[in-house]
């Protein structure tokens, strides 16, 4: 994932998705300034209820046309960011052992990347339940500390009152 950080995908992907957005837009409007289409579907214009399902249609197929464009980035991303990870570490054997599992889980029907998530929540959970035990642990070694710090305090502050109050009392 620092791969596609420091590569910068995620900015990328922000652009192409608007880029696609942009495009999509421009050729519904295209069809949607055309007569004959509109002729086509029945609709006296643009804003006529009518061209929804026209609309959804044509943006249905838009998306089906460029999914190919989409999967051959993603694959190229993905590839990019691996091979960033892979000269980051230099850990060859990690990373084969990595895609070994991946592909296992994948082959069981599951997908891996969730599989993964719930592996490092589970393992952050542990993590984070262990560091909270070791807290508990430390705190009355933190307590005993605190107090030999306070006692010289409270020394100098009370003092002068059992002083005052000895002197009271002869």
């Amino acid at each position: 994932e620092l791969g596609h950080r420091r590569l910068r995908h995620v900015a990328q992907g922000t652009l192409v998705g608007m880029a696609g957005m942009v495009g999509g837009v421009l050729v519904l409007w295209g069809l949607l300034s055309s007569h004959a289409v509109l002729g086509a579907i029945g609709a006296a214009g643009p804003g006529d209820p009518r061209v929804i399902p026209f609309v959804l249609l044509a943006a249905s197929l838009m998306q089906l046309l460029g999914a190919p464009f989409e999967s051959a980035l993603s694959r190229r991303w993905e590839s990019d960011a691996d091979r960033f990870s892979l000269q980051l570490t230099g850990d060859l054997q990690m990373f084969e052992e990595l895609a070994t599992n991946m592909r296992r889980i994948a082959e069981k029907g599951l997908v891996p990347s969730d599989v993964l998530t719930a592996l490092s929540e589970s393992t952050g959970k542990k993590l984070a339940a262990d560091m909270t035990v070791k807290t508990e642990q430390s705190r009355p070694r933190m307590a005993l500390a605190i107090g030999l710090m306070v006692l010289p305090l409270l020394s100098l502050l009370l003092y002068p009152v059992v002083v005052a109050l000895g002197n009271a009392f002869q």
